[in-house]
Order: structure tokens, then C-alpha cells, then sequence
């Protein structure tokens, strides 16, 4: 995978999860303990995994 390709997937993965805990606090009070939890993991999960991608990616960038 080139690095224009893993940088698209990482915007969608931040996009995708920006959009989750959105939805999770929307609709907090209709979602149960565990869905809400399971939501709001996820999203944490894929927002700091292609946030730190991306952080590593413009670092890189910038050195070269």
C-alpha cells in the first residue's frame, strides 16, 4: 500500500469515527450501557489510531 492510499484510509478512519461518537452522543439516552460503551471505544479507537498515522505521516513529510 503507497502512502497516498494509507493517507486516504486514514482520513476515512477519522472521518468514520468522528461520525460514530457523534451518533453515540446523540442518541446517548436510547442506546444501552454496553452499545454506548462499544460506540464510543470504537471511535476513540480509530480517532487516535489515524491521528497518530497522520501525525507520523506530516512529520515524515516535513523532514524530506
Amino acid at each position: 500500500m503507497n502512502s497516498r492510499t494509507a493517507y486516504k484510509f486514514a482520513v476515512l478512519y477519522l472521518t468514520i469515527g468522528a461520525g460514530i461518537f457523534a451518533l453515540s452522543s446523540i442518541f446517548r439516552k436510547e442506546l444501552s450501557d454496553f452499545a454506548l460503551g462499544f460506540c464510543e471505544g470504537v471511535s476513540v479507537v480509530l480517532i487516535v489510531g489515524s491521528a497518530i498515522y497522520l501525525i507520523v505521516h506530516f512529520m515524515k513529510k516535513k523532514s524530506q
